[in-house]
């Protein structure tokens, strides 16, 4: 099940369509050089920093309610 939207965070650069795309195109050439769109590289960098900025959300909010049941 996905995660819904955190509080103030901005929408999410690529959906999984696009990144699947994307990640279907360079499996494809996997052996080879890959061209890509320039605006096609700024949103998978862009998608790669939201889901790192995100990483860390969950886990400041998870790091908390791990460390209470380790210690219950």
């Amino acid at each position: 099940m996905p995660l819904g939207n955190l509080k103030d965070e901005p929408p999410e650069p690529m959906n999984r369509d696009n990144f699947i795309a994307v990640q279907k195109r360079l499996r494809a050439c996997w052996e080879s050089s890959v061209t890509l769109d320039k605006r096609e590289v700024k949103r998978l960098l862009d998608e790669i920093r939201w889901l790192k900025r995100r990483l860390r959300r969950v886990e400041h909010v998870l790091e908390p309610m791990v460390e209470m049941i380790r210690g219950a």
